[in-house]
């Protein structure tokens, strides 16, 4: 079976990536390689700064793309650490979604060892 270059470009509709706060520093825009509104996770590495990821989903909404930042649980201090930086995503970023994981350390280093903390995510007001 051959693939027509139509059918190549509807095979990549509405796909996402993923990027690093670290890889994010390697691409100058994001907007002259990707289509406005593409899916960007933002990965969430242990030891990593909170306000890494703030910045980089800023950048990626300020270029037109569509930043979903993971919550590694699992990293977060407090339940008021997780609402401050929710808040700032959504107030500074205009995130609309996140990709809640465990994360990647083996002892957590707050009050989210097991589950992930749906119950304590508050939506911002």
């Amino acid at each position: 079976m051959k693939s027509s270059i139509e059918d190549i470009v509807n095979a990549a509709n509405n796909w996402s990536i993923e990027v690093t706060p670290s890889g994010a520093e390697k691409v100058k825009n994001f907007s002259k390689a990707l289509t406005q509104g593409t899916t960007i996770n933002v990965t969430f590495l242990p030891n990593s700064d909170l306000k890494d990821t703030v910045d980089v989903a800023c950048r990626l909404s300020d270029e037109g793309m569509n930043p979903v930042p993971h919550i590694a649980a699992r990293s977060l201090q407090s339940k008021d650490q997780l609402n401050d930086f929710l808040a700032r995503l959504v107030n500074n970023a205009g995130v609309e979604e996140v990709l809640v994981i465990g994360g990647s350390v083996d002892n957590a280093v707050g009050p989210f060892a097991g589950e992930a903390p749906r119950a304590e995510m508050q939506h911002p007001a």
